[in-house]
């Protein structure tokens, strides 16, 4: 069977493991009162392929979030993000690398939704 039907193993990309959780720490200490590794991913994920400057991003991961964790906006353009990260310290109990169900689509669906305000429910004030 072909590794793309397999899944990924653990073993090919344990070795990366301690580089992401140190980066994960260290936003952490960056931009976190308290560590949490969820919130931490997210703000990794900023860094990596958007921006964390406070005039731009806003981190809204928590309850009520619309299924956005973060969002960037750039002049008139806005990125959202949805962000999975699995529990790092149970990576190893795991024979196959670990997936995530629709969720988080269903998440970012909502996200869409909410942004484009289709029914008007979607109060500025209340964000």
């Amino acid at each position: 069977m072909p590794s793309s039907e397999q899944g990924t193993s653990l073993e090919d990309f344990a070795h990366f493991l301690p580089e992401v959780s140190d980066k994960i720490q260290a936003v952490a200490d960056t931009y976190l009162d308290s560590y949490n590794e969820h919130f931490a991913f997210g703000y990794l994920i900023a860094e990596l392929f958007e921006t964390t400057q406070e005039d731009k991003f806003l981190h809204t991961d928590g309850p009520k979030d619309g299924g956005v964790d973060f969002l960037v906006r750039d002049q008139q353009a806005y990125s959202i993000a949805q962000c999975k990260c699995p529990e790092l310290d149970r990576l190893d109990q795991h024979a196959q690398a670990p997936t995530f169900d629709d969720e988080g689509l269903k998440d970012l669906e909502m996200a869409l939704n909410m942004l484009a305000d289709p029914k008007g429910d979607y109060d500025e004030a209340g964000a």
